[in-house]
């Protein structure tokens, strides 16, 4: 008989000889993960002709850390491989696949198999198994085999387990909050109202009444390095928690609802050490070494964690708070270096043999490489699942401890639903949030279409509560054809019809009235901005199903200088019931003189159209030849808004000949 045949038939007969219980690794297994483990069902394919009892153990044993994960978590693949003396066997290597419906599953990164590390203190074989992006949900097979260093046999067990998501509760109304992303103190700056005054914080309210918004959602939780006020011990701007304190219980007398978002992983200014934080590390390419970034706290930062856990608490305790945010949910485009080590452990990334002697900056600086110079796409790849996993696991970490029961929503940036900054909106959605706010914005014509094309059919209606948001900026809003207040009308209700399938998104949101009063607005007037979102708002409910009342002003074939012009404007009754009391108006934006603002319908039953007609004349001059035309219908605390932008004309009269001739170009 030849040696190597004898080693086979005598590991054969050690296996089918091997009865002893292995209840004391399924207790063990228990015990380190802090779950009860069941006993999967174990399967052997080593040996021929060999048929177990339903009471002998296999040497080989597999099992996962528990039964189900959701979709932000690894899968802990666990074996223990002992000979019949109970001692480890140690000289082999173990490999891990997992499959479904007999086909092996590709994770991210080409990770289709992983190579199990043992543990010498607990004497079991550990790995983790990344769960693909967007997976079939369902029951799956974790399979591991032992690769002897001799010929023979080849043994594997397997075990099974099952990849769950959470299925949100869809809302019965839709969500269309007013944003205000303002770091100073608001409540005692000078602010314009809807009808054209200078007044105090009280216009943020009408401005939201304005525009129809459902509620006002503020930034209320920021960090700032420059601010005397924030400390190590009181590290929140007091002044951004005072305006959220008056302006929440503000809106309590006005029928909205309020939310108060954080800058999680975000702050303002530099050097986040000095408010005891630990900085996220970017890669400097010409030096070759990292260094702190800016605005980013490193997500393995525990005091960061526990002092936004605490003020979650805070907001929840407090009455007139109705929802509760988290923004910079995530690191940089280009850092977060400094998370090496825990990534190249969790995600079978491949590493120097001196890897264990290397300090945590010399770790940081190989990872960033081979990112940044060697663009290594599958340590890219699994770098931004890794990063997605460990802020949906913060998020959720951050729900289930502070007890919170309030709606929680979360931004996530809308390029590659949130891949490239390690975001996941059903990772996200699994941490048991209420809506994810997805950000349309940082994003011009060209890149505002790839936005779309990277969502199409990635995630159902079903799957997830989305509301889609636009941001009030010139510099962004570029198109070939349409003013920027145009184009925000455009991609925000292109956004909000394409980002899921199945059904359009679960509301809008508009960024921001700060924005919309002092920020790129270009040559536009609040007052034209918050139109904009009125109509934006409008436009969505109305193809939600929501609007009562639908307005819609016919663009007049000419309009003139000098002269009575005159529109169209049709309002009809979308609703099943008779409404009463329907005032509409044209509105004052620049150089439109209206000369009858208001007219009253005292009923509109089901179902009825009505026409009405205004007079209006324009300033000359004013916006060269480009004129917003801006209708509102109010009813019962509701408003619905349409707008044109048109050329204006002027007559020239010569010999007794009257010619029209265009104004001056438009300088848009």
């Amino acid at each position: 008989m030849k040696k190597y045949e004898f080693i086979g038939i005598l590991l054969s007969a050690l296996i089918i000889l091997s009865t002893y219980s292995v209840n004391y690794f399924y207790e063990y297994i228990s015990n380190i993960s802090n779950q009860k483990i069941i006993k999967p069902e174990i399967k052997i394919n080593n040996t021929k002709n060999n048929s177990f009892a339903s009471n002998q153990i296999e040497p080989l044993i597999v099992t996962t850390s528990k039964d189900e994960y959701y979709r932000f978590e690894l899968v802990d693949i666990i074996a223990r491989y002992i000979d019949l003396t109970e001692n480890p066997i140690t000289n082999c290597v173990l490999i891990a696949s997992v499959h479904k419906n007999n086909k092996i599953i590709e994770s991210v990164g080409g990770i289709k198999e992983i190579e199990l590390k043992y543990d010498n203190k607990k004497n079991l074989w550990f790995g983790r198994w990344p769960i693909p992006y967007n997976p079939e949900l369902g029951n799956y097979t974790a399979l591991v085999k032992v690769m002897p260093n001799y010929p023979g046999p080849v043994i594997t067990a397997r075990c099974e387990f099952k990849i769950i998501g959470k299925e949100p509760t869809k809302p019965k109304k839709s969500l269309c909050p007013l944003l205000i992303e303002y770091g100073g103190d608001i409540v005692h700056r000078p602010i314009i109202g809807p009808d054209n005054k200078i007044g105090n914080w009280h216009n943020i309210i009408e401005w939201a009444k304005f525009i129809n918004a459902d509620a006002i959602f503020m930034l209320a939780g920021e960090s700032e390095t420059y601010n005397s006020l924030v400390t190590p011990q009181n590290p929140f701007d007091p002044i951004l928690l005072k305006n959220m304190e008056i302006i929440s219980k503000e809106t309590k007398k006005h029928n909205l609802k309020f939310g108060a978002w954080i800058m999680n992983y975000g702050y303002q200014g530099k050097n986040c050490e000095k408010l005891g934080y630990e900085p996220s590390l970017s890669f400097n390419t010409s030096t070759g070494n990292v260094y702190p970034s800016y605005m980013h706290i490193s997500l393995s930062d525990k005091k960061r964690f526990n002092d936004v856990l605490n003020l979650i608490k805070k907001f929840d305790e407090n009455p007139n708070i109705d929802f509760i945010g988290l923004d910079y949910n995530r690191t940089g485009h280009s850092d977060g270096y400094e998370l090496a080590e825990e990534c190249v452990k969790d995600m079978s990334i491949s590493v120097p043999e001196n890897w264990e002697q290397m300090s945590k900056n010399e770790k940081a600086i190989w990872f960033a490489r081979k990112i940044v110079i060697e663009k290594d796409e599958n340590i890219i790849e699994r770098f931004r699942w890794w990063r997605a996993h460990k802020i949906a696991t913060i998020v959720n970490d951050l729900i289930n401890l502070s007890g919170t029961k309030k709606p929680v929503w979360v931004f996530t940036l809308g390029w590659e639903h949130g891949k490239q900054h390690g975001q996941d909106p059903l990772m996200f959605t699994d941490t048991g949030i209420a809506y994810d706010f997805v950000m349309l914005y940082e994003a011009n014509n060209v890149q505002f279409r790839q936005v779309l094309v990277d969502w199409k059919g990635y995630v159902s209606s079903k799957q997830v509560n989305i509301v889609a948001g636009q941001t009030i900026d010139v510099t962004l809003l570029d198109s070939p054809n349409l003013l920027p207040p145009e184009e925000f009308v455009r991609r925000i209700t292109l956004g909000s019809k394409k980002l899921t399938f199945g059904g359009m998104c679960d509301g809008i949101f508009i960024h921001d009235l700060s924005r919309a009063l002092w920020g790129k607005k270009g040559e536009f007037t609040p007052l034209e901005w918050f139109i904009t979102a009125g109509k934006s708002i409008s436009d969505f409910r109305n193809s939600f199903g929501e609007l009562e009342i639908k307005v819609n002003l016919s663009e007049p074939e000419k309009i003139y200088y000098d002269a009575v012009n005159y529109i169209t404007v049709t309002i009809e009754n979308q609703s099943l019931n008779e409404i009463k009391n329907i005032e509409t108006e044209i509105l004052e934006t620049p150089g439109i003189f209206p000369l009858e603002k208001k007219i009253l319908t005292d009923v509109l039953v089901a179902g009825e159209k009505k026409s009405l007609n205004f007079k209006f004349k324009l300033s000359n001059g004013i916006r060269k030849n480009k004129y917003m035309i801006a209708v509102r219908s109010k009813w019962n605390n509701q408003s619905a808004f349409d707008f044109k932008y048109v050329k204006a004309y002027k007559y020239i009269t010569k010999r007794n000949k009257t010619t029209e001739t265009q104004s001056e170009e438009s300088q848009f």
